[in-house]
């Protein structure tokens, strides 16, 4: 059980439910990437993106895939990945202020990629908790909160409100080590220049219109870092 929980504290936001997935990469040595990116508009609206790349690990990946379970973990075959994904797509088309939800799914590669339109980041941010309260079936859903994104008065924030380091330390040390090459990249484009970051470890374009933020998962699930991050726009 502990491991859908971290999968949920750490990519909760990637709501084609990876989590549902992330379980068999942990019995796998090599790495793979999550990029999340949100392009804001001027009006406040925009695009989401979250990609869960495996590329890295797609001979690894093609010969689990061939397997029907793992150390107990069933392993999920190429039409019910696509499933998931496509389910999480219908349920951001549902919601109020989000629009043009679809998924990319490249079973050649191992790149998953779901994206969607909203209205204002108050709209991002409940339709992401929305949908994953309807896929995550689990006693640690209640571990789900918003306002991991806000934004008023050209502030914008990303939260990290989540206690990921305890189901952390419960991981055995196979599955810690897999988390130092797991990648988690963040990048945020602003209809605006940056005037100032909270995360000093962000990095602004050279436009000054754009931040990125990288960590490994094992340094956000031990808790040496942290995600968040208070981004400060020009007016």
């Amino acid at each position: 059980m502990y491991l859908s929980t971290l999968n949920s504290c750490i990519m909760y936001s990637f709501i084609s439910k990876a989590c549902f997935f992330v379980s068999i990469l942990f019995l796998c040595s090599s790495c793979f990437q999550i990029v999340e990116e949100v392009n804001l508009n001027e009006n406040g609206s925009g695009v989401y993106t979250l990609t869960l790349n495996l590329s890295e690990s797609k001979s690894k990946m093609k010969a689990l895939l061939a397997l029907d379970s793992i150390d107990g973990h069933k392993v999920p075959n190429e039409r019910s990945i696509r499933s998931e994904i496509q389910k999480a797509a219908g349920i951001l088309n549902q919601m109020q202020g989000i629009s043009n939800a679809k998924t990319q799914v490249d079973t050649e590669n191992y790149i998953f990629e779901i994206t969607c339109n909203f209205a204002n980041v108050k709209a991002l941010d409940e339709g992401i908790y929305q949908t994953l309260n309807s896929l995550i079936q689990t006693p640690q859903k209640t571990d789900i909160q918003k306002n991991h994104f806000v934004f008023q008065n050209q502030r914008f924030e990303r939260n990290f409100p989540l206690n990921p380091k305890p189901e952390f330390e419960k991981l055995p040390g196979k599955y810690k080590d897999v988390l130092k090459e797991a990648i988690f990249t963040a990048i945020y484009r602003f209809p605006k220049s940056i005037k100032s970051k909270s995360n000093q470890d962000a990095k602004v374009s050279k436009t000054g219109k754009a931040s990125m933020l990288r960590y490994s998962l094992y340094q956000i699930a031990s808790e040496q870092k942290t995600i968040q991050n208070t981004i400060i726009l020009n007016q």
